[in-house]
C-alpha cells in the first residue's frame, strides 16, 4: 500500500523541555539543534518499527480491493474517515461505513467487508483510496524514553563512528521491540 501524510503529526512526543532535563542541558544555545534531534528520533524510531507514534492522518492507496481485509500500515489505527474507490467507468465512489467493520484493536488496524464482495474497481493504480488516522492517542512512556536516550546517545555522539558510536543503543533497541510490525509488511 502506498500512504501520504495528509496531516502530519501536530507536535512531538516529547517536549524541548523534557529532553534538556533528560540530558542535563541547562544552557539554550543548542535549543534548534535539539529540536531536530526529538524530530529525527521520532522518525527513526517510526521508520524502524513501523508503528506511527505520534497521531496523523493518512491516505493509503491500492490498486484495486483485496480478496479479503484490507490492512493499514502504520499502527495503531484509531480511526478510517473514508474509503474511496473509482468505479469501472471511473467515477469516484464513496464506499458506505455500514457495509464496512474496522478493527483498531489488532495491530495492524484492518478492514472487514462485513458482507457480499468489494466493489469492482477501474484498473488504476490508485483505484482505492482510505483515509485514516493512525499513531497513538496517549503516547506511551516507552517510546518517550526510547526518544530521549536516541536523541543523547546523538547529541554526545554528534560523529559518525566506525566503532558503533553512532548506532542506535541497545536499550532503544529492546525498548521498541514489542512495537516491530514489519512481519506483516
Amino acid at each position: 500500500m502506498l500512504v501520504n501524510v495528509v496531516t502530519p503529526p501536530e507536535c512531538e512526543p516529547i517536549s524541548l523541555a523534557e529532553l534538556k532535563e533528560h540530558l542535563r542541558v541547562l544552557h539554550d544555545t543548542e535549543d534548534e539543534y535539539l529540536g531536530t534531534l526529538i524530530a529525527a528520533a521520532r522518525i527513526h524510531l517510526e521508520d524502524t518499527s513501523g508503528t506511527a507514534i505520534a497521531s496523523r492522518t493518512l491516505d493509503g492507496f491500492l490498486s484495486g480491493f483485496p480478496r479479503g481485509s484490507i490492512v493499514l500500515p502504520h499502527p495503531p489505527l484509531q480511526s478510517v474517515v473514508s474509503i474511496k474507490y473509482r468505479d469501472t467507468d471511473g467515477v469516484i465512489q464513496t464506499l458506505a461505513p455500514e457495509r464496512c467493520h474496522v478493527e483498531t484493536v489488532q495491530r495492524p488496524g484492518r478492514i472487514h467487508l462485513l458482507s457480499g464482495n468489494w466493489p469492482s474497481t477501474q484498473v488504476h493504480p490508485h483505484a482505492v483510496e482510505v483515509r485514516f488516522v493512525a499513531g497513538f492517542d496517549a503516547i506511551p512512556d516507552d517510546f518517550k524514553h526510547a526518544m530521549k536516550l536516541l536523541c543523547g546517545h546523538w547529541y554526545f555522539n554528534r560523529d559518525l563512528a566506525g566503532d558503533g558510536r553512532a548506532n542506535a543503543p541497545f536499550a532503544v533497541e529492546t525498548l521498541m521491540q514489542k512495537y516491530k510490525t514489519h512481519g506483516w509488511m
